[in-house]
């Protein structure tokens, strides 16, 4: 269970910014909530944000063709936010599909995301109101294989576990800050993530 280590609050879940693992890979669903000023931004700010590359912002509302031209730049600091929304809306919906746009087939930010959501469909529940925004990110540095690491600072939102019946099961205070690395790989589709890392001391 999540108090295992692999829940959402022990450095896999979602207010711990984007990893997987915690030591390895850093945090949840991360990756792309957005802090609780996020409904004071308008959507066409919201939007601005995206569309400047590099720029960090909340993308939360942000129509999912917008997202998907970020992916499919050439900038992945950019598509990183774009990421971290997509995440956050996967585990929102406890909907494990969502995850083929996110992340690398196979790789350890699927399976420690996948895991993490089979356990939400187990209970039959929903990670409710969870956001990710990417405070800063950048600059990108370009690793083997045609992988880069993308350094970003993530801010989560607080959020509930909510049962089929909209019922509270547990609650996550928010996280106003977590420092991690996201090693990105470009596909025929666009960016993926392949690792969510700690960030180096």
């Amino acid at each position: 269970g999540p108090e295992n280590g692999t829940g959402p609050e022990n450095g896999t879940g979602p207010e711990n910014g984007t990893a997987p693992e915690k030591g390895t890979e850093a945090g949840e669903p991360d990756q792309g909530r957005e802090s609780g000023t996020e409904s004071d931004t308008p959507p066409e700010q919201a939007e601005q944000g995206a569309e400047s590359a590099g720029a960090p912002g909340p993308l939360t509302g942000t129509p999912e063709p917008e997202l998907q031209a970020l992916l499919r730049g050439d900038d992945p600091v950019a598509a990183a936010g774009a990421l971290a929304e997509l995440r956050a809306r996967a585990f929102s919906t406890a909907d494990a599909g969502l995850l083929d746009g996110v992340n690398v087939p196979d790789s350890s930010a699927m399976l420690a995301d996948r895991a993490e959501i089979a356990k939400l469909e187990s209970a039959g529940t929903v990670l409710a109101g969870l956001s990710v925004e990417i405070l800063s990110a950048g600059p990108a540095v370009p690793g083997e294989a045609g992988r880069v690491s993308v350094p970003a600072a993530v801010s989560t939102s607080a959020y509930a576990e909510r049962d089929a019946q909209g019922g509270m099961v547990r609650s996550a205070a928010a996280l106003s800050r977590q420092d991690v690395v996201l090693v990105m790989v470009r596909t025929p589709a666009g960016w993926r993530i392949e690792a969510i890392l700690a960030a180096p001391a």
